[in-house]
């Protein structure tokens, strides 16, 4: 029963997409030859009672007749035909019981699309406290300037909760007045991720929020340090002590700290976007331009191979249990002429193939987390989707004898590239926390 309910997820993020099927597009035609074997599955297992059976062969003979790959309705299928099977075999599969436990999906999902697909605690650490005291210390934490050395900087000052906690420079400056080297991410919807930074470099949230207190190019500070200096507001000794349910005099500790910034921003989530309102049911959620720019997005853009539904990042199906990089071969200027110089994963993992190689971020709310790429060298969506369009850095000439992204262009018309872009910007979940 589990096979089964996975791989109409892998069907649904991978299968359709051709991620399954590189340069082949035969996807639609195995999914349906896939989709009809968790059929017979399901069937040895007497688990189609109710209208399961009927609906997996409409959702196969859609798939099976669909021979244009580029032009395939993908929304519709999803909504339409896949929907009802996936939440026919999830409500089965939750009623006899959960066969594997402390998985990345939630027993409760019954969407791909939705608050209650993904479960935060798989991405946490085992055995920690959670309680919205530790959330809230987290929050305060997070504009406390006494986590930096000169006691003038904070999480909040790159990460802004008014612009989804990215800050909207191609660059930020740092505790010295200094560029940083990398653009700030968003943090709405990273508790789903498995590696932390650009380069991949870390595992979890704690270990991050300690990263970056210690980055001498970031806070500049020393977690010791910083433990002594909380440690010295007895007020906030209590409420650390209140919080994790301590003795009232133990001494707040350098995991606390660390956990409780990262117990925060596992609240800065959030999957209730236009889009997914849509295809929760609600038919004018979104605009049919923006609906046709999903269905690029999903197959003939080919973005959906590397942005996973329903995170749409490297975050990859049907387990999302660990993250890719891609090497796309990202410019040092706009025009597109010389190649950026930053080696990404190649600098702690010195593996030839990791050199230029970045983490694949979320594209949920990039309308309001510009500009884009590591480097932050494109300030609008339109920008990134030209870029892809002409096949990425190697497409475009520049040296990136390792590009993960294929070098062929795409070729969206203009009205497909602005289709894209509709898409993308109904994607804002507005969180500002």
């Amino acid at each position: 029963l589990d096979a089964a309910w996975y791989e109409l997820i892998r069907i649904a993020t991978l299968g359709i997409t051709g991620f399954d099927t590189p340069g082949c597009k035969t996807g639609l035609q195995e999914s349906a030859l896939a989709l009809g074997n968790v059929k017979m599955i399901l069937i040895a297992l007497n688990k189609t009672e109710g209208n399961l059976e009927p609906a997996m062969d409409k959702a196969i003979e859609i798939l099976r007749t669909g021979k244009d790959f580029d032009n395939f309705d993908r929304a519709s299928f999803l909504r339409k035909a896949w929907q009802p099977v996936f939440a026919s075999v999830a409500e089965t599969r939750e009623k006899e019981g959960v066969l594997m436990s402390r998985l990345a999906i939630s027993s409760k999902a019954r969407s791909l699309f939705g608050d209650s697909f993904l479960n935060v605690h798989f991405f946490a650490p085992d055995n920690i406290p959670q309680n919205t005291g530790i959330d809230s210390l987290g929050k305060a934490l997070f504009s406390d300037t006494r986590l930096s050395s000169t006691g003038t900087f904070s999480c909040a000052s790159c990460h802004q909760p008014a612009t989804f906690f990215a800050d909207q420079n191609a660059l930020s400056t740092n505790i010295h007045g200094n560029f940083l080297a990398r653009n700030t991410p968003s943090l709405v919807n990273t508790a789903y991720q498995t590696n932390f930074f650009w380069d991949m470099r870390v595992n979890t949230l704690e270990m991050q929020a300690k990263s970056v207190i210690e980055n001498k190019h970031e806070m500049d500070g020393n977690i010791e340090s910083v433990v002594r200096k909380l440690n010295a507001d007895k007020a906030l000794v209590t409420r650390f002590n209140t919080a994790f349910k301590k003795n009232a005099r133990d001494h707040i500790s350098e995991e606390q700290i660390t956990h409780a910034l990262a117990a925060y921003q596992r609240t800065l989530t959030g999957f209730k976007s236009p889009f997914d309102d849509y295809m929760n049911g609600n038919d004018t959620a979104i605009t049919l331009p923006a609906v046709a720019g999903f269905n690029l997005f999903m197959g003939k853009a080919t973005c959906a191979t590397c942005h996973f539904a329903p995170v749409f990042s490297g975050l990859i199906p049907p387990y999302y249990d660990k993250m890719e990089s891609e090497v796309i071969g990202v410019p040092a200027n706009a025009a597109n002429t010389i190649a950026d110089n930053d080696e990404g994963r190649f600098l702690i993992y010195p593996v030839e193939t990791y050199r230029f190689a970045f983490k694949t971020p979320s594209v949920r709310n990039t309308a309001y987390t510009f500009p884009y790429m590591h480097n932050g060298v494109y300030k609008t969506l339109e920008q990134v989707v030209d870029f892809y369009n002409n096949g990425g850095g190697s497409g475009l000439g520049l040296p990136f004898p390792h590009q993960t992204l294929s070098t062929d262009k795409l070729n969206l018309s203009v009205a497909e590239q602005q289709q894209l872009v509709a898409f993308i910007k109904t994607l804002d979940s507005k969180i500002h926390n």
